[in-house]
């Protein structure tokens, strides 16, 4: 609300009290190694399957490359 002023990474109330630090990182948390291309297939097979997808869409995103599916 108009009470709290935002300063940053920090916050303050309109008294000046400290309400909280939010801290955001800065290095991005690190990927996983992609998997060989058969289990990177098996996986993306699984997410597809459980979206539900129109075949249409579906194809599409089974077109993509390993990158992407990953």
């Amino acid at each position: 609300d108009s009470r709290h002023l935002d300063h940053g990474q920090n916050r303050y109330d309109s008294r000046g009290a400290g309400l909280e630090l939010q801290r955001k990182p800065s290095v991005p948390a690190p990927r996983l190694p992609m998997p060989d291309g058969l289990e990177l297939e098996r996986r993306f097979t699984k997410v597809l399957t459980s979206m539900d997808l129109p075949p249409d869409k579906a194809k599409v995103l089974k077109g993509y490359d390993d990158e992407r599916k990953w």
